[in-house]
């Protein structure tokens, strides 16, 4: 398993979504081995990771949280 990053914004999108998956930066995909390691990156980059989300919900303005969580791997 994996970790991965998610921003949950304090509106919904207007197709329904409350959040987004950050899956890749700079063109490379974005997981961790460890929540310790997923931690470190959210908190060097929380700037860059709520610019990301914004940027995928119209220009909302609040982040509600950042958060790393576990996701299996896919077949």
């Amino acid at each position: 398993m994996k970790w991965v990053i998610i921003v949950i914004m304090n509106t919904a999108s207007p197709d329904g979504l409350d959040a987004v998956e950050v899956s890749a930066m700079y063109d490379k995909p974005l997981y961790f081995e460890t929540k310790n390691d997923c931690l470190v990156h959210v908190m060097e980059n929380t700037f860059g990771l709520s610019i990301f989300a914004m940027s995928k919900f119209d220009g909302e303005k609040q982040v509600e949280n950042i958060f790393c969580i576990r996701k299996e791997a896919s077949i």
